[in-house]
């Protein structure tokens, strides 16, 4: 097998201070037989940010260069650009990856190391060859992990797997994208608690034993063939459902898997057609949740709600806890939809089930309490709030954000989470423009120091620091050099905008940064200008729109730097 590696999995395993395992990674993959390739576009891109160049070259076996004059590159550029899946220019080192795979493909089974969305779509759909596949980061070193010759080093691995998981989790929503590490964390443990299904009575073992082989993609023997004979076309829909991601295919899938069920009634014993029943909704609501988490990574979820509806139907395939992370995955998308009332209803369904609750019920009930404007028990967890609200906001929830953080500031929380609680409540009200009630203004002045109440975002720029030119940052005025609390992030075709709040110039600004920024600012608090040429732009229309003092426009070779938020979302017990 061959392995080509996208640029993001080293810039994630050295965002998550993990870069150090490639060679640990390598030795593993090696065991093998693997193929370890990549272009020399990615090198060029990777050696241009600040990862150890090196360590990369020693981890690859060949970088390949690619002539994107050949008709076939040519060919395959103009399909996925003509459907939206890259940008022209900008993608040309992801072309380059693609068509290094392609080429590798012809040889051997050939999978492309990638968590870019445009790329799986370009191979999913334009070259659909079954010898080419994505493989995600996170996947790829859970494979890794499991083949480590120590626990030690698969346990590493297997955080490294978690944490770079996180990291292009936490890119998508800084990048404007979809899916909230809330709803990630109740999503994954979902997902595990998934393959841990209730007692499932066990079938025939010549015919389980034949089942599984399907299942695993292995070759039957002939007195296997004839053993599955009779459950056809069962086995093979079951393999698909077992793979499929795709909302319609699952749709057909599981009305055909239905109806081929009730056609086996007479023909199959009861020791045989009740597990085969039971494995069969145990494989659908695995599909549905896993439908569920593409639906949320591409922002739609209303449709991850139908899916974890219907996985709720399948309730034979439940456990006590798997029946209770899929009420709360669907209370917490409920409440991202700005459904409170749902939310609290779904929530009633585990309570009426416990005499007491778990922490994650009692959170979530805080957490709905709270978006409610209700009064709040004095054991609520202020830090669990606090991020709650912040994810809230990312999902696109601008109802209930601010009542949360507004119930922080009524709880005996510690000085920092308040302080942080506050300036967020007052950050989404400058984001959101508009005017903060008496009373919450009262709160904030008991936390904040009365300067940074000030906001002079309206008010003209000064002449002083008005640059019509660009010009080096070193030679700009000193605010231009200092860090900017971050507001909002939305991911333009070119670049990377960026509104954030600067405490001395008592305004909102608004940074237009080269997009290669963009994993240096996922999940970030503060950034400033390091290097590179700005300048400002003040035209009014586009100010106002805006709702900023300034547009500061930077140069494609625009350095910055960043200071992480770290989430503290409490772990599901």
């Amino acid at each position: 097998m061959n392995l080509v590696f996208d640029a993001n999995f080293f810039i994630a395993l050295e965002n998550t201070n993990k870069i150090d395992q490639l060679q640990d990674i390598r030795n593993i993959l090696k065991q093998e037989n693997t193929g370890i390739y990549t272009t020399q576009s990615v090198l060029q891109e990777v050696d241009q940010g600040r990862l150890p160049i090196e360590k990369v070259k020693h981890f690859i076996d060949k970088s390949e260069p690619v002539n994107p004059s050949e008709p076939e590159y040519k060919n395959i550029k103009r399909e996925a650009i003509k459907r939206g899946y890259i940008s022209g220019e900008k993608s040309e080192t992801d072309l380059e990856v693609i068509y290094l795979a392609k080429k590798l493909s012809e040889g051997q089974e050939t999978l492309i190391v990638t968590d870019d969305q445009g790329m799986e779509e370009t191979v999913t759909n334009i070259l659909r060859d079954p010898k080419l596949q994505i493989v995600k980061p996170f996947n790829l070193l859970s494979i890794v992990a499991s083949k480590a010759p120590t626990q030690k080093q698969r346990n590493q691995l297997l955080l490294t797997a978690t944490e770079t998981a996180s990291y292009f989790l936490q890119y998508r929503l800084r990048a404007g994208r979809s899916i909230s590490p809330i709803i990630h964390k109740i999503l994954e443990t979902t997902r595990q608690i998934a393959q841990q299904t209730a007692q499932i009575p066990a079938l025939p073992p010549r015919i389980n034993q034949a089942l599984q082989k399907v299942m695993n993609d292995e070759e039957l023997q002939k007195d296997e063939i004839k053993e599955l004979s009779i459950l056809q076309p069962i086995p093979d829909l079951l393999k698909k459902l077992s793979q499929t991601e795709e909302p319609s295919e699952l749709e057909n899938l599981t009305a055909e898997i239905a109806w081929q069920l009730a056609q086996k009634t007479k023909q199959l014993t009861p020791e045989t057609h009740l597990p085969l029943q039971l494995l069969t909704q145990q494989k659908m609501f695995q599909a549905q949740i896993r439908t569920a988490a593409k639906n949320l990574e591409q922002g739609k979820p209303q449709e991850a709600q139908k899916n974890i509806t219907n996985a709720l139907g399948l309730y034979p395939a439940h456990t006590p806890e798997n029946l209770e992370n899929t009420l709360a995955l669907l209370a917490i998308i409920q409440l991202a939809n700005q459904e409170a009332e749902k939310a609290q209803n779904t929530l009633n369904q585990i309570l009426e089930q416990k005499t007491t609750p778990t922490p994650q019920t009692k959170q979530i009930q805080n957490l709905i309490l709270a978006a409610n404007g209700e009064p709040l028990p004095k054991e609520a967890d202020p830090a669990y709030l606090l991020n709650a609200a912040q994810d809230l906001h990312t999902l696109g929830n601008t109802k209930h954000p601010p009542q949360i953080l507004e119930a922080i500031l009524k709880l005996e929380a510690p000085p920092i989470t308040k302080t942080e609680a506050a300036h967020c409540l007052l950050n989404y009200y400058r984001l959101q423009d508009q005017e903060l009630t008496e009373t919450t203004m009262k709160k904030l002045e008991e936390i904040l120091p009365e300067e940074e109440l000030r906001d002079q975002t309206k008010t003209p720029l000064d002449k002083a620091l008005k640059i019509e030119n660009f010009t080096p940052i070193q030679e700009c005025p000193k605010p231009y050099t200092q860090p900017m609390y971050i507001l909002q992030t939305t991911e333009q075709q070119n670049e990377i905008r960026v509104k954030a709040w600067h405490p001395t110039l008592k305004s909102v600004m608004l940074l237009c940064l080269p997009k290669k920024c963009s994993p240096q600012i996922a999940n970030a608090t503060t950034i400033k200008v390091t290097s590179g040429k700005i300048k400002t732009n003040l035209n009014i229309i586009q100010i106002r729109e805006n709702k900023v003092r300034a547009i500061i426009e930077t140069s494609t070779d625009t350095q910055i730097q960043t200071t992480k938020r770290k989430l503290q979302i409490a772990t599901i017990t």
